[in-house]
């Protein structure tokens, strides 16, 4: 039915709008994007944005897939879950942590240059490797927040503290350092250059499901 109302609307631009729609902010693998996506026919192409809300829920959900398959003990004896662990709690703090670093660094005009998307994209994979490594207890500070801004108005303490020779750090919530290679590949493949790229303007699908929503 998405794919089928895509078509009838993507259409309608030309015939009653006379112009090309060139974005479609959709969510993983659309197939309405697949089905208008060479409608205008010739080079003209509809470009696929991903909802940066959309992503930032995927942490979330591999994190949770990543928590239910693994089930066996990592190396210092215990489990993913538990006290301390990578609990529900500890799942939606990376997540909102993941959303911060791609909000943050989002660009607020529609048609940016290729040089800014790429400034955007690499500061955005900075910030997701400062949220990894700042999350997991090493016995090295310095390797821990090497990632995190280094300033008194850093969002890390443990850099405020270096800055401004303060002692607010408390890092007794970080996860034990067994998780850095355990949650590794979730973070490689959430920090795809492409993926990232895709939200880097901030598109949400939200005004269409507040007025799904209302004509529902």
């Amino acid at each position: 039915m998405e794919s089928e109302g895509a078509v009838v609307l993507w259409k309608t631009s030309t015939e009653k709008k006379k112009l090309r729609y060139k974005w479609m902010v959709s969510d993983g693998d659309s197939k309405a994007h697949a089905a208008v996506k060479n409608i205008y026919g010739g080079n003209f192409k509809v470009e696929k944005l991903d909802c940066a809300g959309h992503v930032q829920k995927c942490m979330g959900k591999h994190l949770m897939k990543l928590k239910a398959s693994n089930k066996g003990k990592l190396s210092d004896g215990k489990t993913v879950s538990g006290k301390g662990r990578l609990t529900e709690g500890k799942i939606k703090q990376l997540q909102k942590y993941y959303g911060l670093a791609m909000w943050q660094n989002t660009l607020k005009k529609p048609n940016p240059s290729q040089t800014e998307v790429d400034v955007a994209v690499y500061t955005m994979k900075k910030n997701l490797s400062a949220t990894l490594h700042h999350s997991v207890h090493l016995k090295d500070p310095t390797k821990q927040h090497r990632y995190c801004p280094k300033c008194e108005s850093s969002w890390c303490k443990w850099q405020q503290d270096q800055t401004s020779g303060t002692t607010t750090y408390d890092g007794s919530d970080t996860l034990p350092k067994e998780f850095l290679e355990v949650l590794t590949p979730t973070f490689l493949t959430l920090s795809n250059s492409n993926l990232l790229e895709r939200c880097v303007r901030g598109t949400t699908q939200n005004p269409n499901e507040c007025l799904n929503s209302l004509v529902w």
